[in-house]
């Protein structure tokens, strides 16, 4: 083949190669991060961390946490959303990562629930920034990923990095406060702020693609008064934050009938001071998979002969109970047969007898070869991992 001199390009036989390094400058004329990358190199987008948990992988539909990407809580009051957040954080900072926390509710995350979550080495690496309106929790995310985007184009290096929002509705914006007053709080709504995080939502999505960073939101239900009938529950922000974040998951308490209201009293007792929530989170939109996927997990903090506080969410138990929820889904009883009854656990494979969920799940963790087979049987995605010299396509 004939070399043939391109308008404005070197000889070259690759016309494609010749076509996206096109499609690259014009966007770097304009002074814009270029997002031209093969079809081929897309599965670097979902590059992340691992996550912890059988029963968390199914619910996501992969392997990993993706980088690179938004993820929003949202969910009822009291429904832990923020320990929620924090355990994100812990998972990130367990891989040598860095956290910044912007707290948008005036002090809201307290010593106390971070230090019952994080160790003392991980605190070191979480920054606390007080944002008492959404204009300065902007201001500031704008300035940490662009430092991150900074790092990556003149070093040539990416820091795993977590940017946390709690909550989106919990600060006012700017002009929001000069019109409260001015007119007074008769003119008190959540608009103007939802509105405010929906269009930057819009815009960061793009600035965190291809970092290895990641924005979790936290997002509350409020109840809105009504002239007639009962409040209305509605979240601000509505669909619009749900369709800029590539995870949103609605976090809540689960409704217990007496006979579970009695046992969770006697395991309540038994911490000596401590607490137990059981919660269901669930996949409102995933773009990594299915929505609509539900699993169970309990929160529980207690205290030591010190009086410092532990919290923990108990995956272990979780991934029990998943395991004997999804026994007739394909595959899985024939890769790991589990009975239940009473809430107590037998697996023939494992070797178990009578165990609880707790014990199940761990026993399933420690087996590594088992895990495997029941990600393939489920179908989860398997991503690649992080590992700190992670490149991605744009």
């Amino acid at each position: 083949m004939t070399k043939k001199q391109h308008d404005g390009a070197p000889e070259t036989d690759d016309l494609l190669e010749f076509m996206i390094d096109r499609q690259k400058k014009a966007g770097c004329a304009k002074g814009l991060n270029s997002l031209t990358y093969m079809a081929k190199d897309s599965e670097l987008l979902w590059t992340g961390i691992e996550l912890p948990s059988l029963a968390l992988k199914w619910l996501f539909d992969s392997n990993v946490l993706p980088l690179g990407h938004i993820i929003g809580l949202a969910g009822p009051p009291q429904s832990q959303k923020s320990s929620l957040a924090l355990e994100i954080a812990r998972w990130l900072l367990s891989q040598n990562g860095a956290v910044s926390l912007l707290d948008c509710e005036g002090g809201k995350i307290s010593d106390t629930l971070m230090g019952s979550i994080l160790s003392d080495a991980q605190m070191a690496r979480l920054t606390i920034s007080a944002c008492p309106t959404i204009d300065q929790a902007q201001a500031k995310l704008t300035a940490l990923t662009g430092g991150l985007r900074d790092l990556k184009r003149d070093k040539g290096k990416h820091l795993l990095y977590g940017l946390i929002v709690d909550s989106l509705t919990g600060a006012p914006t700017e002009s929001y406060s000069a019109k409260v007053n001015k007119e007074g709080h008769d003119v008190a709504t959540f608009g103007d702020m939802a509105k405010s995080w929906t269009g930057y939502l819009r815009k960061i999505s793009g600035d965190l693609l291809g970092q290895s960073a990641l924005l979790v939101f936290v997002n509350h239900q409020k109840e809105q008064a009504t002239t007639y009938g009962p409040p209305k529950k509605v979240t601000p922000g509505g669909v619009g934050q749900e369709y800029h974040a590539s995870i949103y998951l609605w976090v809540k308490r689960l409704s217990l009938d007496a006979e579970a209201k009695k046992e969770l009293k006697a395991e309540e007792e038994a911490l000596k001071g401590g607490g137990i929530r059981r919660l269901q989170l669930e996949t409102r939109k995933s773009s990594m998979g299915i929505e609509g996927r539900k699993v169970r997990v309990s929160f529980t903090w207690w205290y030591d002969e010190n009086g410092k506080q532990t919290s923990l969410f108990n995956w272990a138990e979780a991934d029990g109970v998943f395991l004997g929820e999804h026994q007739k889904d394909p595959g899985v009883s024939e890769v790991c047969a589990v009975k239940c009854f009473a809430g107590q656990y037998s697996c023939e494979r494992l070797g178990l007898t009578k165990v609880s969920a707790e014990e199940l799940g761990r026993a399933v963790a420690a087996d590594k070869g088992l895990t495997e087979e029941l990600q393939k049987v489920m179908h989860i995605k398997k991503h690649k991992l992080y590992d700190g010299s992670w490149e991605s396509p744009v």
